[in-house]
């Protein structure tokens, strides 16, 4: 295991629902990512101008159903090896979908968050989970990411060993997740 990434993988050893439905997994090669995935996570700006610059699209992470185990799956590819904020924003995607399943209010609270980024001139291609995922990120490494607190503090409950996460709002967001077109991915530029 990369030696960047300890203290975030001993933190998911203590989280009761990763231990019992994720499983982290580092693979040697990244795949090319299409470029809505590419969207999705950077937004249609930045993706247009790699795209005419000719780069080519790579996955540092992803996040998707393990469909031998049924587990989540948390995938860190060479890309991402070094990088804690590709594992926190592939664990920050799930808590979104917690959150939207098990907390309205925070869910609410996120998507005016959200709004009021687009209305101040964030991308509105990026998605809102890839916001929340990103900027939750930053707040794992130490940063201010202009998320409102209450979010901040509900969204590092979900990812602690003080939280339980009820099992029937785990199995909708595998649901969720096991759907061919979900799959949470941190592209990059293919540097090789």
């Amino acid at each position: 295991m990369p030696e960047q990434l300890e203290s975030m993988v001993d933190k998911i050893k203590k989280v009761d629902w990763m231990v019992r439905d994720a499983m982290l997994v580092f693979e040697d090669k990244s795949p090319a990512v299409s470029k809505e995935i590419a969207i999705q996570s950077n937004g249609k700006e930045w993706t247009d101008e790699q795209e005419q610059n000719g780069k080519r699209f790579v996955t540092q992470g992803s996040t998707s159903i393990d469909r031998d185990t049924g587990r989540i799956k948390f995938a860190i590819y060479n890309q991402g090896y070094g990088s804690k904020r590709t594992l926190a924003e592939q664990v920050y995607h799930v808590v979104y979908d917690i959150i939207q399943e098990a907390s309205p209010g925070t869910f609410k609270a996120i998507q005016t968050w959200h709004e009021k980024n687009i209305d101040n001139g964030s991308d509105p291609t990026l998605s809102i989970s890839g916001a929340f995922a990103g900027a939750m990120a930053e707040e794992e490494l130490g940063y201010d990411s202009g998320l409102p607190r209450n979010i901040v503090k509900r969204a590092q409950k979900v990812f602690s060993e003080r939280n339980t996460v009820q099992l029937s709002v785990l199995e909708k967001v595998k649901h969720n997740l096991f759907t061919p077109h979900k799959e949470y991915s941190r592209p990059v530029l293919d540097e090789e």
